[in-house]
């Protein structure tokens, strides 16, 4: 498992090199990321590579037994590769060119900047492939945090990419319903970036422009990963850290990589977000590492949930490793006393001495290192997954009013998810290419973009006995954006068997309250008024608004298994109620049962059934607890139970459970 820390060895006197390394070894770190930001340092001029003080900064590391994640820097340009090639700058679509002070400034399509990053990661990975402690690489940082670009490359680019989908313009102009508004092109060289114009631009338009603004980031990360292996050993993994937002596709994404990362940065003053983590975990199945995890406070006033109480970066740390995480990586090491990010949490400050979060850093880690063998082989094992689909953030998103409230995809997905993870079982994210006979229940909070393999896909699922939940607004769009006639694709329209052509939407004071199972609920946003017209079975009916007795949630036998059609966004109160009746049916019940609602569990196990249980008092207050057994705490080094046992603020305890018979 790697322990580490983002450190930057540029940014410090060599002096102090050997100071930080004795205080991490102490600390229990044996890994630190380096080098995202030190291009100009590896590549003083153009052609002129200087390796040898990362060379000397591995050796020295080397001998406090601590790792190097090799980071390719291609992310912040030098001056000097800006100076001569100032075209590179990115082009918002209001046309203002983005001026060099910053990082991610520049366009990821541009030929000079794609070369001259290649070449410095072949030249960095023969230089650094062969040093023992270089344990794997980084590719760049956060990709796809950077505007949408709008210059003469990326435009050009685009019609290439929509000539290559399209293959003429007359099938460009239909699957976009270019005819609305009379804006078909006669040719692809008519074809703009979607800049700001009159009103909005055709949603397929919009979409093609997301799907190929992913798909230059994938391919700078793909030359980029192509680069690195060209010298890299076998056992060097690579990786990325992922930065959370909507603008790349990750499952695609991860194709590239060996391992996917992820910068989390939660606040302090809320219960941790377990979202994040299973997203990342659903990118390339298995584990996966944080490679920037937040620490100490930033000395920014009024930053809201910035402080952390005692014991919460421990208790942040497990919540990761808990949720699958094999590396966590602190950002940052040092406090810099300069730079945009001068103000933000360290692990030791800008006296270079250690905060108060070191000793905390230091049991955290020791703990972690002793527990690595019994972690080994371990992951998170599902039978719960809720979808989260990239296309659906952008049909449904981008501020346009038209597509509904921004974010609602993220809304809805993060509802889903939170409600089932309560009944402290594991819960997946979950794709298009996800493994869907790995799960007893899928939940669908919002699902739009469908074409015939996935719609097939989904109910192949059902038939086979799975349990599916489906909401409002899903399925109803094709990959090009188009509605379908019945407002569902036709082969989920035969599954659900339901005549969803009326439909209504409820503003923010509009109530919308339905009944299941003899209690009342509300919904919002938009409801659907289906008809029934195969055999499903009306479990619940609207009881307001101009259409009372309409059913509101359907439960649909097919095959082997059960779909439910919820016909709006239900509030959180009907999902406990719900999900807890799903659960019950398909037996899928906490590993630990019992345990009060404070206490957030996450399971680790391995193949043969034995696992880790994660329990972690995620409040400020004492918590207790009954345990029906006899269990190690294998992270505190005690046995715990039977009976009654406490938690104090923040404390987590990890119990080690054998495989029942």
């Amino acid at each position: 498992m790697l322990l580490g820390t983002c450190y930057y060895p540029e940014q410090r006197n060599p002096g102090l090199w050997r100071g930080d390394m004795e205080m991490m070894a102490e600390a229990g770190l044996n890994c630190v990321r380096v080098g995202e930001f030190a291009w100009k340092c590896f590549e003083p001029e153009e052609g002129k590579f200087n390796f040898s003080w990362m060379l000397d900064f591995a050796s020295q590391a080397g001998e406090y037994g601590i790792d190097l994640l090799m980071c390719t820097p291609l992310r912040s340009v030098p001056a000097w590769l800006f100076a001569r090639n100032p075209d590179m700058a990115i082009e918002t679509d209001d046309g203002i060119k983005l001026e060099f002070g910053s990082r991610y400034l520049y366009c990821i399509n541009h030929p000079v900047l794609l070369e001259k990053g290649g070449i410095l990661a072949e030249k960095m990975s023969e230089a650094f492939s062969g040093i023992p402690n270089v344990t794997g690489w980084h590719l760049g940082n956060e990709h796809g945090d950077e505007k949408d670009c709008h210059c003469p490359v990326c435009r050009d680019a685009f019609r290439k990419w929509c000539r290559e989908k399209y293959g003429n313009i007359a099938a460009l102009n239909q699957a976009w319903g270019l005819i609305f508004w009379g804006l078909e092109f006669s040719g692809f060289d008519q074809i703009p970036t979607p800049r700001q114009t009159g009103t909005f631009h055709a949603p397929a338009h919009l979409l093609a422009w997301r799907e190929f603004r992913s798909d230059s980031t994938i391919n700078a990360v793909k030359m980029q990963a192509l680069a690195v292996r060209k010298f890299a050993k076998p056992d060097q993994f690579i990786t990325t850290n992922f930065a959370g937002n909507t603008r790349t596709d990750y499952f695609k994404l991860a194709g590239e990589l060996d391992v996917c990362g992820v910068n989390f940065y939660p606040r302090y003053n809320h219960p941790f977000a377990s979202w994040p983590l299973a997203r990342i975990r659903a990118y390339r199945p298995g584990n996966f590492q944080v490679h920037e995890l937040r620490n100490g406070p930033h000395m920014l006033p009024g930053a809201e949930g910035n402080t952390p109480a005692p014991g919460q970066v421990e208790n942040l740390a497990l919540h990761c490793v808990g949720e699958g995480a094999d590396g966590v990586f602190f950002f940052r090491w040092n406090a810099c006393p300069y730079g945009c990010e001068q103000s933000h949490g360290s692990i030791i400050g800008y006296d270079d001495q250690p905060t108060r979060l070191y000793g905390e850093v230091k049991t955290l880690f020791n703990r972690l290192k002793n527990l690595a063998p019994l972690l080994e082989d371990t992951e998170v094992v599902s039978s719960c997954g809720v979808f989260a689909d990239f296309p659906t953030h952008w049909i449904t998103g981008g501020g346009v009013p038209w597509n509904g409230p921004d974010r609602l995809a993220e809304r809805v997905f993060i509802r889903n998810y939170e409600s089932l993870k309560s009944f402290s079982v594991n819960v997946d994210a979950i794709g298009r290419e996800s493994d869907f006979s790995r799960y007893k229940l899928i939940v669908i909070p919002l699902l739009t973009g469908i074409g015939d393999a996935l719609a097939k896909k989904l109910v192949a699922y059902v038939e086979n006995g799975g349990k599916l939940v489906w909401h409002p607004l899903c399925g109803n769009k094709d990959v090009e954006t188009q509605i379908y006639p019945e407002r569902i694709h036709p082969v989920l329209h035969k599954l659900f068997g339901l005549d969803l052509r009326e439909f209504g939407a409820a503003g923010k004071d509009e109530e919308i309250s339905f009944k299941w199972s003899g209690n009342s609920y509300s919904g919002e946003l938009f409801y659907d008024l289906p008809v029934i017209l195969g055999n499903g079975k009306m479990e619940g009916s609207f009881i307001s608004g101009p259409y009372p007795a309409k059913p509101a949630v359907i439960k649909i036998n097919y095959g082997k298994g059960t779909a439910y059609y919820l016909s709006t966004f239900p509030l959180e109160n009907f999902y406990q109620d719900f999900y807890g009746q799903i659960l019950d049916e398909l037996k899928i019940v906490p590993v630990i049962p019992g345990l009060p609602e404070e206490i957030e569990v996450n399971t680790r196990a391995k193949a043969d059934g034995t696992s880790l249980v994660f329990l972690q008092n995620m409040t400020d207050e004492t918590v207790g607890a009954n345990l029906a057994g006899e269990f190690v705490d294998c992270y505190q080094g005690c046995r715990v139970g039977p009976g009654k046992i406490s938690f104090a603020p923040f404390e987590s305890k990890i119990l080690q459970k054998r495989a029942e018979s």
